[in-house]
């Protein structure tokens, strides 16, 4: 399994805003044990620009996951 650069998931999430996407499920707040994958979900949320009108969303399967998300502002 290879990770994705946090940089090229930004740029995803942007080309997806910009193409008039209105919601979008940007990251997920699991383990990263279990998840590798989505380790960096904070610094995606961190890093988003977003765009008006766009809803950006994650997956919090646990109340870690949720409290990790609110802490980033999602």
């Amino acid at each position: 399994k290879q990770v994705i650069a946090l940089q090229d998931k930004l740029t995803l999430i942007s080309d997806l805003a910009d193409a008039g996407l209105t919601v979008i499920e940007a990251g997920s707040f699991v383990s990263p044990k279990w998840v590798p994958q989505m380790a960096d979900s904070s610094d995606v949320f961190k890093h988003l620009t977003r765009k008006a009108g766009v809803t950006y969303s994650a997956l919090t399967p646990n109340l870690q996951g949720y409290n990790n998300a609110i802490a980033v502002g999602v």
